[in-house]
């Protein structure tokens, strides 16, 4: 069975502050997983030069080729993330429906290694727009960030049944998305 990364073993909670002891072990693993994702799609690549493929390339150019470079965008986070997170078995990445100019939304449905599929979702949009709350029905929004450097603040979850949850919110509400995020 996976376990949480050594980064958070060592820290002893997520990202959001959630303490790694307040959630089941496949819990641990789907949390670990999102905030190493989190980790890898903040990261700029080029950034760290022993890793110069770790992060995402600038995303200016495929936001100002959309939705032409959409396939060149899901191409570079499935093997970004497969290269990065050993506790991913398989991906695919899903574009959205796009709601406003600039704005880039789409979906990972990963399959973790000994736990099943959970989907992830995230939205960029350039700085100077706000984020509204998403609908009930909606993927998950993440924060603003400026064109020539878009970066992924927070990733919020989604299930089969549209329920939304923010990473290390409240452990009650955590406990409701785990209870039906395994399929």
């Amino acid at each position: 069975m996976p376990r949480p990364s050594l980064y958070d073993i060592l820290y002893g909670n997520f990202a959001g502050g959630l303490d790694l002891n307040t959630v089941s072990e496949t819990d641990q693993v789907i949390l670990s997983v999102l905030d190493n994702m989190q980790r890898i799609l903040n990261c700029r690549a080029g950034t760290l030069a022993h890793l110069p493929d770790y992060g995402l390339p600038d995303m200016t150019a495929v936001l100002q080729g959309m939705p032409a470079s959409a396939h060149q965008l899901m191409s570079t986070l499935s093997a970004v993330l497969l290269k990065y997170e050993p506790r991913l078995q398989r991906i695919a990445v899903v574009m959205l429906d796009q709601h406003a100019p600039g704005e880039l939304r789409y979906a990972i449905d990963a399959e973790l290694k000994d736990i099943g599929l959970v989907r992830y979702g995230t939205e960029f949009m350039p700085r100077g727009q706000g984020v509204d709350p998403p609908p009930q029905n909606a993927s998950s929004t993440l924060t603003p960030a400026p064109p020539s450097n878009l970066s992924l603040k927070d990733i919020m979850m989604t299930t089969h049944h549209d329920r939304h949850y923010k990473a290390g919110g409240d452990p009650r509400t955590l406990a409701d998305f785990m209870a039906c995020v395994r399929k």
